[in-house]
């Protein structure tokens, strides 16, 4: 029997509505959290940090932010039903996923690749980032409780994204959306959120961002 996501990809409403609010504030606070950390380390080593190339410097940005999207989302597990994180095989990437229909990747966007995502076109990514809207996996019926019947390459995939200032002392701007091979079907804003938001979330999750927010101000 085929099984397939609810929704098309491109609806961006439809997949939003799906994440919810709370997803999104972790990512952010993933982001800049991973990159503040990152920062700390190329201040107490400034002069073997220009003996990286950005190859290298981008790989060591990416753990950090997955580091600090790991650690987030640990707090938030019992708020969110069927919200979980995987290490892929290769023990670099980090992908979220979120009920049986939604997957997180965490990516860099430049401007010199036409605001797309960094990174190598593996088959795998290749479906990933396909331009069909609602993909349909050929798999028996669900088992009960079993929230992964659908294969992984057939959910839609959804990208948090970021890009660096000229001088990659910053963060210039965090997205969210889904990403094709060649465009983005639609993109909008990973904006922070204001204290007083943070304070009206579940107690593990306010406390586990307030944390990291103290460690970015120190």
């Amino acid at each position: 029997m085929k099984n397939q996501v609810p929704f098309r990809k491109d609806d961006q409403i439809a997949v939003m509505s799906h994440v919810g609010n709370l997803l999104p504030i972790l990512l952010r606070e993933a982001i800049d959290d991973g990159f503040h950390r990152h920062a700390q380390s190329r201040r107490l080593d400034p002069d073997g940090f220009v003996d990286y190339g950005k190859g290298c410097r981008g790989g060591m940005l990416y753990s950090r932010i997955a580091s600090s999207a790991r650690y987030l989302i640990e707090s938030a597990k019992s708020t969110i039903p069927h919200l979980r994180y995987e290490i892929t095989s290769n023990e670099v990437s980090t992908e979220i996923m979120l009920g049986p229909f939604l997957i997180f990747r965490l990516k860099r966007i430049k401007k010199n690749r036409k605001n797309l995502t960094t990174g190598v076109l593996t088959a795998r990514q290749a479906i990933i980032r396909s331009p069909i809207c609602q993909s349909v996996g050929q798999m028996p019926l669900p088992f009960p409780d079993n929230v992964d019947y659908l294969p992984m390459v057939n959910r839609v995939w959804v990208t948090a994204a970021w890009d660096l200032d000229e001088l990659e002392e910053g963060i210039s701007r965090a997205v969210i959306g889904v990403e094709t091979r060649k465009r983005w079907m639609w993109l909008q804003p990973l904006s922070a959120v204001e204290p007083e938001v943070i304070a009206r979330l579940p107690a593990p999750v306010a406390d586990r961002i307030h944390e990291v927010r103290q460690r970015r101000a120190v």
